[in-house]
């Protein structure tokens, strides 16, 4: 898997870690493969001076459900409720 790869989703690479201040979004095709790195990401925070902060942000999870597009909030009649439509 090149570094590309690990950054875009597909449906066989369901599990994720969202690094706010590393990677950012990493996909992965396991449970154990995902795990591993977020459990990496955290050691290699909590190692560094004045980084440990940032271990609090790493989050772990499953891609559950997914969509193709949303389109522009458009206004429900003469209401100020604003509702979001998607496109197929």
């Amino acid at each position: 898997m090149t570094n590309i790869d690990k950054w875009q989703f597909t449906p066989d690479k369901p599990f994720f870690v969202y690094d706010p201040d590393g990677d950012g979004m990493s996909f992965f095709s396991t449970k154990k493969d995902r795990n591993k790195f977020a459990k990496s990401r955290i050691k290699d925070y909590l190692n560094e001076e004045f980084m440990e902060d940032c271990a609090e942000s790493v989050i772990a999870g499953t891609i559950t459900h997914e969509f193709n597009e949303l389109s522009a909030l458009k206004p429900l009649g003469k209401s100020k409720r604003n509702i979001a439509t998607t496109t197929n």
